[in-house]
């Protein structure tokens, strides 16, 4: 799991990304998710799933770099509050 900042004029450029990304991890076995963080204007939260360490640590590389490209700060350290978060599922 990882959060992003995404300005809103790459919001676009990172939903592609995002797109490919998915794409990308399930030709792997693996599952790619996004959710724009409810409040937290352009704050994505990245997550990984997949079925072996060597997996997930080349898919994490691949995506970090790509999503990036596309225009999304980060990973960044991002303080939420567990209670009451709400997210918007970004696909």
């Amino acid at each position: 799991m990882r959060f992003r900042s995404v300005g809103s004029a790459e919001k676009e450029a990172y939903r592609q990304a995002v797109r490919a990304a998915s794409v990308t991890a399930g030709d792997n076995g693996a599952h790619f998710w996004t959710f724009e963080v409810d409040g937290g204007e352009g704050v994505f939260v990245e997550f990984l799933e997949g079925p072996s360490d060597g997996t997930l640590a080349r898919l994490d590389e691949a995506t970090r770099e790509s999503l990036r490209a596309a225009g999304g700060q980060g990973p960044t350290a991002y303080h939420v509050k567990a209670e009451g978060i709400g997210s918007t599922e970004f696909r």
